[in-house]
């Protein structure tokens, strides 16, 4: 008899020992679920064209690549001012949150100087090149 007490003993230290593990495992479960839910991403607020804030997450390294590649694709048009298979190669770009509004107002540029050249209008190339350089001093890096 005194071997069966052992093993009922056994037995429920086995089921004390199975619920203090499944409390730990719930507790920890439990902060991590708050801990990581509470924390918000960084952000970049964007205003849409009803006027509407849209928060969408920063993406510094995209930020940084965006604006490498765009000044490499610009320093042959601001020597040559041709804008010939710029505005594509602008398109091809991944454009982060943050520079939506500038990579638009680049691709509308570059549009108009397109369309101008094509019909001979010199104003409207002139326009495009204006509202570029307009763009370029906004943002110090794109010239």
């Amino acid at each position: 008899m005194n071997w069966q007490w052992t093993v009922v003993k056994w037995y429920f230290n086995l089921l004390v020992m199975k619920k203090i593990y499944i409390f730990i495992v719930l507790i920890l479960t439990a902060s991590f679920i708050l801990t990581g839910c509470s924390k918000n991403p960084k952000t970049q607020s964007v205003q849409t064209p009803g006027g509407e804030q849209l928060e969408l997450p920063a993406n510094p390294e995209l930020e940084k690549n965006y604006e490498k590649q765009l000044s490499t694709l610009f320093k042959t048009f601001w020597q040559t001012q041709d804008e010939t298979g710029l505005r594509d190669q602008v398109l091809e770009l991944r454009a982060p949150a943050k520079y939506l509004d500038l990579h638009l107002n680049i691709v509308l540029a570059l549009d108009m100087i397109e369309q101008a050249r094509i019909s001979g209008i010199q104003s409207q190339v002139d326009e495009g090149v204006s509202r570029l350089n307009s763009l370029s001093s906004q943002y110090s890096w794109f010239k």
